[in-house]
């Protein structure tokens, strides 16, 4: 039985392909020797799931998409309420809505991927923004384009979800 704690396992030649180092042994009470001296046994850890190659850079792609897309979406909101409506109140409105969707559903958005997983709620949430913003370009009216800022926003707290998703893949000695 050797040792399943993940600093070990990421760093003897497990999950993160870290490479053998020489290790005491170690042994707790009558059981074999662990290999780290940690102390960890295999029913004390979590458990270890391989990490997909290219998911960094699948990351950073999805945080960029969602920055960009609220970036392109901004500056035009002003121009699209002004086909509906010429009030100042519905623009803040509709920047309201985003805001506050989004601020709502992050919490909910993490409690979900720490259940079903981190890359399936990314996905998902992309989709959700990309929905979004294509029911925002073709919205005839003012209620839809609330409708379309909700679900973007919605969808779009999704930051947080990749910062997990990072301190997951990363090896404990090369965090900050």
């Amino acid at each position: 039985r050797g040792c399943a704690c993940r600093e070990c396992t990421a760093t003897v030649g497990g999950r993160f392909g870290g490479v053998r180092r020489a290790v005491d042994s170690v042994s707790v009470g009558d059981s074999p020797p662990l290999r780290c001296g940690c102390m960890s046994t295999p029913e004390s850890s979590p458990t270890v799931r391989p990490v997909p190659k290219g998911a960094g850079p699948l990351i950073f792609l999805i945080v960029f998409l969602d920055l960009l897309g609220v970036g392109l979406i901004v500056p035009l909101v002003p121009y699209s309420v002004e086909r509906f409506s010429s009030t100042g109140m519905a623009v803040a409105i509709l920047t309201l809505s985003y805001s506050a969707a989004q601020f709502l559903s992050t919490p909910c958005l993490g409690a979900i991927s720490d259940k079903v997983g981190r890359r399936p709620v990314l996905l998902i949430s992309v989709l959700g923004s990309a929905v979004g913003y294509v029911v925002f370009a073709l919205a005839g009216s003012l209620p839809v384009l609330y409708l379309s800022r909700i679900l973007a926003g919605a969808t779009g707290g999704n930051i947080s979800t990749a910062q997990a998703y990072l301190a997951d893949i990363t090896p404990p000695e090369d965090r900050a």
